[in-house]
This record gives C-alpha cells, sequence and structure tokens, in this order.
C-alpha cells in the first residue's frame, strides 16, 4: 500500500518528467518556424500537455491508416457570457488533415503554398497531446503591415486542448490522471500587434505561461481555461471583468 510520501515523491518525480519533456517541446517547436517562407519573421503559439504519473500506456495511436478511435481532438465551442454572446472558435485553418504515424505517436499538419501557416496536432503512446501553429509576416491580411496575434486563437485552442487531454486520460480508463498543460507564444524578427489594440505587442522572443493542472474532475477544464484567459490579457496588461466575461464551454459531454 502507497503511503502519502510515496504518492508526494511520484508526482514530484512527475513533475521533473514534465519540465524535461516540455523543454524538449519548446526546442522541437522552434525548428517549426524553419516550415515558413520568411522563418526570420514571423510568430506562433504551442500548447502541449504532458500526464504527470506517467502511467498511460497505448499499444497505438494509429491504426489502419489514421488516428485511433477516440483519440482526436474534441470541437468545441466557446462563449462569452456577456451581452454580445461572442464566440471563439478554434481556427478551421488550424484543423490538420491527413493523420501520419510517428515514433510512438501521429501527427496531422496543415499548411498553405507556398507555406506562410503551419499548423499541427500530434498524440503520443505515452498521453502527451500538442497543438500549434506558426505564421510568417509575408501576407498580412486586409492590407495590415502584419498578422496580428489574435487572441481568440490560442485560448479556443487551450479549450480544446485541455478537452483533449481529458478525453484521452477517460480512453486510457484513467479519469483521474493528473495533465499539466503549457503555453508558449513566440515571436521572431519583429513585433506581433495584438489584434484590436494599439498598444499590446507580443515582443520578439518566447513567453512561456505558468503551468495549469488537470487534476481528474468535471471542472478542469472550465477552471483551467479561465484561468488561462484572465493570464493571457494579464500577459499584455490588460485587465478583463471575469464577471462580465466569463467563458462557457458548450459540448462537453463530447470529451
Amino acid at each position: 500500500m502507497k503511503t502519502i510520501s510515496d504518492v508526494m515523491l511520484n508526482l514530484s518525480h512527475g513533475h521533473e518528467r514534465a519540465e524535461r519533456l516540455f523543454l524538449k517541446r519548446s526546442e522541437r517547436f522552434s525548428k517549426e518556424f524553419g516550415h515558413l517562407v520568411t522563418p526570420e519573421d514571423a510568430y506562433g503559439t504551442r500548447l502541449t500537455a504532458i500526464p504527470v504519473e506517467n502511467k498511460i500506456r497505448f499499444d497505438r495511436v494509429f491504426h489502419h491508416g489514421n488516428i485511433s478511435n477516440g483519440l482526436d481532438m474534441p470541437s468545441l465551442k466557446i462563449r462569452k457570457t456577456n451581452a454580445h454572446k461572442d464566440e471563439l472558435k478554434y481556427p478551421d485553418r488550424f484543423l490538420p488533415s491527413g493523420w501520419q504515424p510517428i515514433l510512438r505517436g501521429s501527427r496531422a499538419i496543415s499548411s498553405d503554398t507556398p507555406s506562410r501557416l503551419i499548423s499541427f496536432h500530434e498524440v503520443y503512446c505515452d498521453g502527451l497531446v500538442e497543438c500549434g501553429y506558426a505564421l510568417d509576416h509575408s501576407a498580412p491580411p486586409n492590407n495590415m503591415d502584419k498578422w496580428p496575434l489574435i487572441p481568440d486563437w490560442p485560448i479556443s485552442m487551450f479549450a480544446n486542448l485541455a478537452a483533449w487531454a481529458n478525453r484521452i486520460r477517460k480512453q486510457a480508463s484513467l479519469p483521474t490522471e493528473k495533465y499539466v498543460i503549457e503555453v508558449e507564444l513566440r515571436s521572431v524578427g519583429s513585433a506581433v500587434p495584438l489584434y484590436n489594440s494599439h498598444s499590446s505587442v507580443l515582443e520578439p522572443g518566447s513567453i512561456v505561461f505558468p503551468k495549469y493542472s488537470l487534476a481528474g474532475t468535471p471542472e478542469d477544464v472550465t477552471e483551467a481555461l479561465s484561468c488561462f484567459y484572465r493570464d493571457f490579457w494579464n500577459c499584455f496588461g490588460q485587465d478583463i471583468d471575469d464577471e462580465q466575461n466569463k467563458l462557457e464551454i458548450q459540448g462537453q459531454d463530447d470529451f
């Protein structure tokens, strides 16, 4: 029988392992920019979820030419509960297709031609899931000087990734397996303006947000999303009214 100290030691080792994996994922993410037309002037977002106790073991996550049944990312709708009932949509252009096998995992990628945008999803046999995108500035919309950082994108991606982790642990019959999520914003070259903001920009470099925990309760995804939503805006020097701008996830039965 495990003692409390045994459990705490296992969690400590799990967090150390997760930190090492997060570092590797960040290093790998930087290489995604090399696929772009102008990798020296681009930005992107990476979201990675890692199970802490390292108990999840799938024999395979790719089978019969596609991702294994029940292991793909859910598609959620996220709405603000303000007067406008704004909907935060996971961008259609960020929905990769054509899953392919990789070492102990599967990867789906979407890119245009020439490559000004690359987006990807990855899932591994140990339960790690990741999504992200990299976008260069060579073809901004509506005569803008640069592609702006659109807040809805990372926020909706966070909700879907958290729900994905929740789905993975249920498929592994480990519904209480703790996950930790890391979010990274990376800019290469010049500063990236925040959409609809005259003063907020993403400076060159990398911003790694504090880790977000999914402990295995039904409220996990909503609580983690709310925390990231607040952190995101605070990161850019902006405050939000939590009561007026709560986020509501629809379709939670799907994960």
